[in-house]
């Protein structure tokens, strides 16, 4: 994703179609994610926090164990932590450009 980095944290999430939207029209409010989005790479973090889950990472393991523990679904437990995970690759581009995994 070569805007990482030189984008807000909101929209990285939005480029992945992770992000939070609210639909709202008159009485009606319904809460979802933004449709669209990178599908090949939001599949490639959604599989990244998967094993993150699985082998206990410190930081999304326990922010997705967090979320379950107050009631949320899988799945909506499963996006907020993709979300995280974006916004901490963000602010890892961001504020270190020499950064080599």
């Amino acid at each position: 994703m070569p805007e990482l980095g030189k984008v807000s944290a909101k929209v990285a999430a939005a480029l992945l179609g992770v992000a939070p939207y609210a639909r709202q029209s008159g009485a009606s409010d319904r809460n979802g994610r933004c449709s669209g989005g990178r599908k090949h790479l939001r599949d490639i973090a959604y599989m990244a926090v998967l094993s993150a889950i699985k082998v206990k990472d410190p930081v999304l393991g326990s922010f997705y164990q967090r979320l379950r523990a107050r009631g949320k679904p899988f799945k909506l437990a499963m996006i907020a932590t993709v979300r995280k995970l974006i916004t901490i690759l963000n602010a890892i581009a961001r504020s270190d450009p020499a950064f080599n995994p």
